[in-house]
Formats: C-alpha cells, structure tokens, sequence
C-alpha cells in the first residue's frame, strides 16, 4: 500500500492504480468523485423540478402521519389517549410542528439519508427532551473512535456546538458503505438528477438563443469586418430570443443562413426528457399519477386507486415504518419501558379483494342485514323486521347476529397488571450492556498497555527494545488524535466562512464571464491560523512535557525547564526558536491549504465557465469542492499537521534538555509504508534534520518520494504518518 492509498484510506477511500508522479490532491480529489456520494450540500442543492415534485410528494404524506402511543399491559396492549411523548410529537419546538419536523426529516433523508434531531434539555443520558429541534445535515460532522460516535458536531459558519450521542436523534437511510453514515435517494441517483437538470438548461438556452451560436450568416459580397458584425447584430436583433420564433428572415441578396446544430425534433429532445424524468421518478418510487401525470395515458379510478396503493404500501409505509422504529429505538424509551409508538397504517384497503374474500368465505350469501346497510351507507333510520340477515332470495331469515364473546381478562397478583417491557426497551437495555462490555474490555486493553508501561518505567528510555517503545508510541498515538479531530472541525468551520465568501463571488464571477480572485488569500491564512494556533500550541505544550518526563529516569539527573515567552498571546513556554519554528509551521499549513482550495476552485470555475454554466451550475461545482475539503481534506491535514507539532514538540523538549545528542526514527505501525520503513532505525544528530526540503527518498521497492513540503525532523513524512522518533544518544 502506498502513501497515496494510506492518504485515502484515512477518510475511507481506495483507488486501482497509483503513482507518486501526480499530485496528491489534484487526485484524491478524482478518486472522492468517483467513489464516494455526492456531498450534503450539494445534495441539499438540488431541491428542484422534478426533485422537488417527488420529495414534496413524499414529505406530506408522512407529515400527515398519526401516531398512536400503545402501552404494554398484561391484558393486553392498549392506547393511550394523553402522554408527554405525544405532546412533544404534536408540539415539537416554539415554531414548529409536528407536522413540519416530519415533513422536513422527510426531506432531509430523501437528500442526504440523514436527520439529525437535538433533543433539547438532555443534558446527561436518561433525561427526557423538552423539545425537538432537526439541524441541517450538510452542517454536522461526526466524530468516529472505537466505539463507534463519540461526538456530533455542528458548525454554523461562525461558531461551533458539540453535541454527545445522547443528546442526537440521528435517523439515516441504511448505506452499505457507511455504517455510521446514510445515504439519500437525491444521492443515489445524482447522475439521473444532473441530466435532467442539464437537458432542462439546455432547453431554456435553446429557447433563449442566447448560449452558442445559431448559424451561420454565408455571403457571396465582399464585406468588411465591420458590415459582418453589423450583419450579425441586426440579424440576432431581429430575430434572435423567444418573442421573435418563427420569424420569417429577410436577408441581403447573396446571404444565406445555415443552422449550426440540430433542432431539438431532429435530437428527440422530449423523448430523452421523458425518460430521465422516469427514471428519476422511479428512484424516488413516485408513480406519474401522484404527480398528476398520465392524464393521457387512458387514466381511470382503477388506475388510480391502484398508483396510490403502490405509492403509499412500497414508498411512505417503508419510510415511515423506519422512522417510527427509530424513534422507538431511541426517544421512546426515554419516557417509559412499557410504551412504543405506532402510526395509523396509511395503505388504503384494498376494497376488491376484501370483497372477493368475503364473498367466496359465505358462499355468496349476505352478511349485513337491512338496517345495518341503511345505518352504513345512507344514514337512514331502521325499519320494522330489517335487523334479520335473509337468504339471497329474501325470504328465509337467518337469524340475528350474536354479540361477540369477550374473553375474561387475565387476573395478577393484588389486582394490579404485570408491568412489561416493550421490544425496544429491551433493545435499549441489550444496546447498554454492549457499550458496556465494550468499555470493559476498552479498559482492560488499557489496563495491559499500563502494565506494559509499568515493566519499563525502571528502564532507560535508550535500553528500551523496539518492541518495549511500542508501548510509548501508542500513548504518544492516544494523547495526539483528540487534538486532531478538534483541529479537523477548526479547518471545517475555515472552510465554512471562506466558501461563504466565494459563493457570494460568484454571481460577480458569471457576470465578468472570468474568475477574478476567489477570496482573500492572506486573509483566510490569517483566519486559518488563528483557529489552528490554539489547538496546536496546546497540544504543543503538552506533548513538550510528556517528552521531558520519559527522560526522568536513571539516564537524567536534571531536565532544564522550558523558558517562558514574553508574548502572551500563546500562552505556552517557548524558546525564541521554536516560537519562530511554530509560526513557520503554521503559516506553511495555512498557506498551502488554502492554496490548495482555491486551485481546486480556479480549475473547476473555470471549465464551468467554457462550458457556459449558469450561476447555479457554478454554485453546484464550488460545492462539491467544498464537500470534498470538508469530508476529505480537512481530516487528512489535520491529521497530518497534528503529528507533526508534536514530534516538533518532542524533538524541541528534548534539545532543550541539553543531554538527547541524536534521535532515531521509530516506525510502529505493522502496515507502515515502504517510506516509513526505509526510515526506521536512521539516526540523526539532534540539530539535523532526518531529510531537507527538496530531497528525494527512495524505498527498497524502487518508489521514490520528493520531500516537496518542509523539513522532515521526525514524523509526518506524509499525509496520514503517525511515526515517532526517540532519543539514541543521552549524555548524563
């Protein structure tokens, strides 16, 4: 596996073929279009034409819903008419509805396969909501560990909330791939979507006459350049735009116009039309006559009827039947063990087949007497002798109906029921006991990796084996990776306030027909490292410490102590150097980050516009970017940022003990690259640099890699390199 592999793998992605000639990013960014769903945003987007028709049609029918509350009895399950839970369904929030969260969960799972729900008041698990509030998908990111989420994170552009698994309703469409992770039908189908969104723009230009060229204007005269453009204005002025269709052209003698494409007959425009618009409707599992299509298509009440059976047993049953299990699952239970909730089932009866049942089990006789049809179906008063059921000849009574026989409910001890728990109660509780037994063995783990550290803390650090400073390495690992999922939501919110800028650019953009500066590059480095510094200057501090502790063993005598810096504005203990060092770091990162951003928007902008894109389609490319920087980017960078501030750190504490003479490359990992192997075990003095900028490595496999980034002075080789270093040489 390659670094480039070992690149993507980070954010879950694998390509066929790789090559260390091409760029990183550039194809990262091929290889996360063609694998991974479209983005959130980007998703969100598309809430139009016939995209909008489908899910409007499918978010009312299960904003429609009504729940039913049952409660668990030992006589038997019966409805509850008041309970809390229902009022917080019917009254979700101070402005909204029951109504309009279902609606809107509808949609948001349609678009992205996800529904994020707050569950107001929860401020420790147990507690029940006060109220229900749904966050935009496209703005929560989730922060996986071991077992499983430990955080949602929800980003507004300004400001940042974290919310714990417990305080999240988190509803999702199941995604093969993902499992922490939906996936919406808008998604799914994008393809089918951007070609009906695409031929629909076609269609609007072709009627605009205003996109491509529409002919050619041929003469046998000789013109001047400036009798041509005349030409060509007075002909577009007279007969170009949809007011002017079907115009009859007057032309000069000798003049002849030719077509420059076909006409929109000539390509079978409607037809192709048509059948995306099929297809889309199929992803959705929206029939044409929910729509209101098909009024040609011999439409009767038969058909009808039977559209909307299919529409409501296969498309809003399944649906709703999900998000009912998930609110079962997870809120539910949070009121009581021996409730659940079920909804009033939205398939009609099929009223045929009901018949012919019947009437096949009683041999065709009548089952409802006279006065029970008059009761029925016209609200008539009965008549004298019409409560007897008679033959089909109606003469022959066959006798009145019995009341029904009730069975005797079941008596308990003290009179009182039985409490039970529902099914998903007891899921809760099983789901409990998992996450506890996991933590059990998470905590046994550690407990080993303590006794582990426990066995060699009377030990040198430089009489440890390779395998012994495994056990350093992976401490190193845990107290590292917290810091970089915060820096990934820091550069995700720089994400979110840089995009905002670019969008509103672009309407400037389209109307420039040219791509004048994206945004402000020194303002967003600036920006970028100002939410990275603090992150990165704790972690700084921290892993700084942690190295001059390992060196307080038989080998050192004395640790000098970091110098406080007269700038207060870290907040840290640096020297001049490794301020200086830190500001380098930081400026690099910022720098080639959004470097990279906007050359990842010049190149796509600008196709955009060759091609002719509307503002809209513009808007769709800056956020598949933005989808990509978020989801792929952001992760990896701070990933990689992060284990190279705290080797810096480790490396600075330990020159500034004035005893560590060398270091030695340490490589862990049991999947390492063939970089990272060629480097394990190389030994360096402690002023030099394990490999300079513009140096090349090349591994034993022939592969080789141009150190195109910064110094390498321990770890962070490449992107995703979580190697260490440690001391070879101490002096007492």
């Amino acid at each position: 596996m390659n670094i480039l592999d070992k690149a993507l793998g980070v954010v879950g992605l694998l390509r066929k073929s790789a090559s260390y000639t091409t760029n990183l990013t550039t194809d990262a960014l091929s290889v996360w279009l063609n694998e991974t769903k479209v983005s959130d945003s980007r998703a969100l987007g598309v809430f139009n034409n016939w995209v909008y028709a489908c899910i409007k049609a499918i978010a009312e029918e299960i904003g429609r819903t009504q729940f039913i509350l049952m409660e668990v009895k030992s006589d038997g399950d019966s409805a509850k008419d008041e309970h809390p839970l229902l009022d917080l369904l019917a009254a979700v929030n101070t402005r909204q509805t029951g109504f309009e969260l279902l609606y809107t969960i509808a949609c948001h799972l349609e678009a992205t396969g996800n529904a994020y729900i707050v569950l107001d008041g929860v401020e420790s698990e147990g507690q029940t909501p006060t109220a229900l509030h749904l966050l935009p998908p496209d703005r929560v990111k989730m922060n996986i560990g071991a077992l499983g989420v430990e955080e949602y994170v929800f980003s507004n552009g300004n400001s940042t909330k974290t919310f714990y698994p417990y305080q999240i309703l988190h509803i999702k469409y199941p995604n093969p791939r993902d499992q922490y992770k939906g996936i919406g039908t808008v998604q799914a189908i994008a393809d089918w979507i951007d070609a009906d969104n695409y031929a629909t723009e076609f269609n609007r230009k072709f009627f605009k006459n205003g996109a491509h060229i529409g002919g050619f204007l041929k003469s046998d005269s000789a013109w001047t350049a400036e009798q041509l453009e005349y030409l060509q204005k007075s002909f577009e002025g007279i007969y170009k735009g949809v007011d002017n269709a079907y115009k009859t052209a007057a032309l000069p003698k000798g003049t002849e116009f030719t077509p420059a494409q076909q006409s929109q007959k000539e390509m079978d425009f409607t037809e192709g039309q048509r059948l995306t618009r099929d297809k889309i409707l199929a992803g959705f599992r929206v029939p044409h006559i929910v729509l209101g299509l098909g009024a040609g298509e011999s439409l009767n009440r038969a058909t009808a009827d039977a559209a909307h059976y299919v529409f409501m047993s296969r498309t809003i049953k399944p649906k709703m039947q999900l998000i009912c299990d998930y609110l079962n699952e997870f809120l539910v239970p949070l009121f009581g063990e021996n409730i659940y909730l079920t909804f009033v089932d939205p398939v009609p009866d099929n009223r045929e087949g009901l018949m012919a049942e019947m009437t096949a089990a009683v041999g065709g006789q009548p089952v409802m007497s006279v006065n029970e049809a008059r009761e029925r179906y016209f609200n008539a008063p009965p008549i004298q002798n019409g409560d007897a059921v008679m033959t089909s000849f109606s003469t022959i009574p066959l006798g009145k109906p019995e009341e029904k026989a009730h069975a005797a409910k079941q008596k308990t001890g003290g009179g009182k029921p039985t409490h039970r728990k529902t099914k998903h109660a007891r899921a809760a509780t099983k789901r409990k006991e998992i996450a506890e037994e996991l933590a059990a063995k998470t905590a046994e783990v550690l407990e080993k990796h303590k006794e582990k550290l426990a066995k060699i803390a009377t030990k040198s650090i430089t009489d440890l084996s390779h395998e012994e400073y495994d056990a350093l390495h992976k401490n190193f690992v845990v107290r590292v990776e917290p810091y970089a999922k915060l820096l990934g939501a820091k550069v995700r919110q720089h994400n979110d306030n840089v995009f905002a800028e670019i969008e509103e650019s672009l309407a400037e953009i389209v109307k420039a027909e040219k791509q004048p500066q994206l945004f402000d590059l020194e303002k967003a480095n600036e920006a970028l490292k100002k939410l990275a510094a603090p992150v990165l200057n704790d972690l700084f501090n921290k892993e700084a410490n942690a190295a001059a502790n390992l060196l307080d063993g038989k080998a050192v005598k004395e640790i000098t102590p970091f110098k406080k810096s007269d700038d207060d504005e870290l907040d840290d203990y640096l020297t001049p150097e490794a301020r200086k060092a830190l500001e380098k770091f930081y400026g690099l990162f910022a720098d080639h980050y959004n470097k990279t951003t906007a050359l990842l928007l010049k190149d796509t902008i600008a196709e955009g516009l060759a091609e002719g894109e509307s503002l809209s389609q513009l808007v769709d490319r800056v956020s598949t970017i933005r989808g990509f920087s978020d989801e792929a980017r952001a992760e990896l960078v701070a990933r990689t940022e992060s284990f190279r501030i705290a080797n810096f750190a480790t490396r600075e504490s330990w020159n500034q003990s004035g005893v560590v003479k060398s270091l030695k490359w340490y490589t862990a990992d049991s999947e390492a690259c063939a970089f990272c192997d060629e480097l394990d075990g190389k030994i360096v003095d402690i002023e030099e640099n394990f490999l300079e900028l513009g140096d090349t490595l090349t591994a034993n496999n022939g592969q080789s890699l141009d150190i195109s980034y910064a110094d390498v002075s321990g770890g962070a080789l490449h992107p995703n390199c979580r190697c260490y270093i440690r001391p070879e040489e101490i002096e007492v």
